[in-house]
């Protein structure tokens, strides 16, 4: 699997996030930037490290659950990829029968209204 490179933009963002870290708006404007991109995992990547430098810092760990979440609603959110089916032809095959059927069986009233049956009187006792 090949990596895409990170985008100079989404770079910079980080970088501006890291000097002011304690600050909301640069992490949201980071998630922005990375969803942009279509970059959250190397987001996730970023602040997952941070976490594991800084333990005690309760940002990265914060910030990581709320890409987690992002990367998940963009990936419902997206529509489904459908695999191009191949043209069924049992509709025409099913009409064609039915007409075939249909008509077998007004043949078959009308035959035996030219042609009734012959009902003859058997005994069935000797």
């Amino acid at each position: 699997m090949q990596t895409m490179p990170v985008p100079t933009e989404l770079n910079a963002s980080w970088q501006d996030t890291l000097v002011r870290w304690p600050q909301k708006a640069a992490h949201d404007t980071l998630l922005g930037h990375a969803a942009k991109h279509q970059q959250l995992a190397w987001l996730a990547a970023r602040y997952r490290e941070a976490a594991r430098t800084n333990p005690r810092d309760p940002i990265a760990r914060d910030r990581l659950k709320a890409v987690q979440r992002a990367a998940a609603l963009l990936a419902f959110s997206m529509p489904a990829v459908r695999e191009t089916r191949r043209r069924s032809r049992g509709g025409p095959a099913l009409l064609l029968c039915a007409a075939m059927s249909v008509g077998l069986g007004l043949w078959l009233t009308d035959f035996l209204r030219m042609h009734p049956p012959q009902r003859t009187l058997v005994s069935r006792h000797p």
